[in-house]
């Protein structure tokens, strides 16, 4: 099931449509139109607790959760999409699954994160501090996830023109 996931996905007409709805979603949520969260990964606590009290006083938080559970739960799906299609389509040999499947762990990781940020947001001011320092983790982690996920690629894609330049 997982290698027929990656087939599909790393078929050229599917990676064009994760890049549009990719790009599509990412300026929705950008900071000009619905940002997804009061709280940014690499806040500190205390920077975010007063995030979201200003987005309180504004009357955002109940949007911001909205944002975090509808917008912010495609985003993954199709960013995951696009790079596990990259990195198997660019990588050969038995171990390309295992290795397109990398971005499937960031989005569980990204989805945490969601969650974390809509308790917050629906629960704002009676949340714990410790829901904010995990999101701020899985926030993080998100990002460490990405850049991991982009080496693989870059490896695996500079990987396959050298296969190419000598087969």
């Amino acid at each position: 099931m997982s290698k027929r996931y990656l087939e599909i996905a790393s078929q050229r007409n599917v990676l064009l449509g994760c890049v549009a709805v990719s790009a599509a979603l990412m300026y929705l949520m950008s900071e000009n139109m619905f940002p997804p969260s009061a709280i940014k990964p690499f806040m500190d606590a205390t920077t975010a607790e007063k995030a979201l009290s200003a987005a309180a006083e504004g009357q955002l938080l109940k949007a911001y959760a909205i944002s975090l559970l509808t917008l912010d739960t495609l985003f993954p799906i199709a960013y995951v999409a696009l790079l596990s299609g990259l990195i198997f389509r660019s990588q050969s040999g038995r171990d390309r699954v295992w290795l397109a499947l990398t971005p499937v762990v960031l989005g569980m990781w990204d989805y945490c994160e969601n969650t974390q940020l809509a308790l917050i947001h629906f629960l704002y001011p009676d949340h714990s501090a410790w829901l904010i320092d995990s999101a701020l983790l899985f926030g993080k982690g998100k990002f460490l996830g990405l850049a991991v996920c982009m080496i693989i690629w870059l490896a695996s894609w500079i990987s396959g023109r050298f296969r190419k330049a000598d087969g």
